[in-house]
């Protein structure tokens, strides 16, 4: 389960990593005014737009990773904001420049995406996530309502997928996006360029074009987006990497145990065979009371194994991105079905004999078939 949640963090939930190149604009640091800085942004996105190999590019505020929250807001519907303004609901939001959800391959499942229009002085629209969407307006479509934020009226103008990785621990996160041109404020930047090919070697063209517009605008945080995302959630993936090796060299010991455990336990059990046998035990009685036994075994195992799995995936649960408690069930009574049908021997008659046909991880089964058709 871990390495599938490695595999979902690198897959992303509802935006594609693949081909992103990541970059920071500072120019707050050259004590850009805020016109400055917009002027600054807008020349930058024009030059990169115009680059071949460039498919779209967008920005979001400064703070946070482009793909993350920068900050939380103070939400409320008209009429029934809280007497206390720490009592409204908080939700995890981001300023995004037009073409952001065609950049990340966010799907926008109603509504329009931000443009050039929605800028300072012009009617405040917001995007929601389906989550929020749900969760204030359950009742029907949010396009067109509204919505106040840090005590000022939007207009809902559109909804986007659920983009944001979460645990098994939370439960559907609500987000919303609020224009970045509408908000004079903005200063720095994180920019999001998809090219066509490998976005690394892209990289020193894109610092060019920046360069070319003010070279002394300072440019950090440059690599892939995949790169990004890796960094973000790398301790998942190196508990995956740990444990799995870690599973594997158990399984070897394990399988190193049991040849042991039961080459010993034929050799010990060898002279009692002999004497049920010649006592007028039939070959099916002796494989019955061995193979008993041992299934008997196998199912204390295999419910000792359930238990433990169940309880270990719930200390996990931090870990585990992108994987619903039914799919953990299901994961755990798979594994246990996988090892009851490798090792459980079967038996079936062939040619009028009885005899082991199952694998074991030792090659049991078949000696011990051999040896009991030998006595009989």
């Amino acid at each position: 389960m871990l390495a599938r949640s490695a595999a979902h963090v690198s897959k992303g939930a509802n935006f594609d990593a693949n081909h992103v190149a990541l970059l920071r604009l500072r120019p707050g640091l050259l004590r850009y005014t805020p016109e400055r800085a917009q002027a600054f942004h807008r020349e930058v996105v024009r030059r990169l737009q115009a680059l071949p190999g460039v498919h779209s590019v967008s920005l979001a505020k400064g703070l946070g990773a482009v793909w993350l929250g920068c900050c939380d807001f103070r939400v409320a519907l008209p009429g029934r904001q809280p007497d206390r303004p720490e009592d409204a609901l908080r939700i995890a939001g981001h300023w995004i420049a037009p073409h952001y959800f065609e950049t990340l391959k966010i799907p926008l499942i109603a509504g329009r995406d931000f443009n050039d229009r929605d800028r300072t002085g012009s009617a405040l629209v917001a995007i929601v996530n389906e989550t929020l969407a749900r969760k204030l307006w359950p009742d029907g479509s949010p396009l067109g309502r509204l919505l106040i934020i840090d005590k000022r009226q939007y207009t809902i103008a559109g909804v986007a997928k659920d983009a944001r990785l979460r645990n098994a621990l939370e439960g559907p996160l609500p987000f919303l996006y609020l224009p970045y041109w509408q908000d004079g404020r903005q200063i720095d930047s994180r920019m999001c360029i998809r090219v066509a090919g490998d976005p690394a070697a892209m990289l020193p063209l894109i610092r060019r074009e920046i360069a070319a517009v003010d070279s002394s605008v300072p440019i950090s945080e440059d690599m892939p987006m995949t790169r990004q995302v890796e960094g973000v959630y790398m301790p998942v993936r190196l508990s995956s990497t740990v444990l799995t090796c870690a599973g594997a060299v158990a399984l070897f010991l394990s399988a190193i145990g049991l040849y042991g455990v039961l080459a010993f336990a034929v050799n010990r059990r060898t002279r009692e065979i002999g004497i049920r046998m010649a006592l007028g035990a039939l070959p099916a009685d002796v494989l019955k009371l061995v193979l008993s036994q041992g299934i008997r075994l196998a199912a204390a195992g295999t419910a000792l194994g359930l238990i433990m799995a169940a309880t270990l995936t719930r200390l996990l649960a931090s870990w585990l991105y992108g994987i619903p408690p039914h799919a953990r069930l299901h994961t755990c009574l798979g594994r246990c079905h996988y090892s009851l049908s490798l090792f459980s021997p079967v038996i079936f008659r062939r040619g009028g004999q009885l005899e082991l046909t199952r694998w074991s991880p030792c090659g049991m089964s078949s000696c011990c078939g051999n040896h009991i058709r030998n006595l009989s």
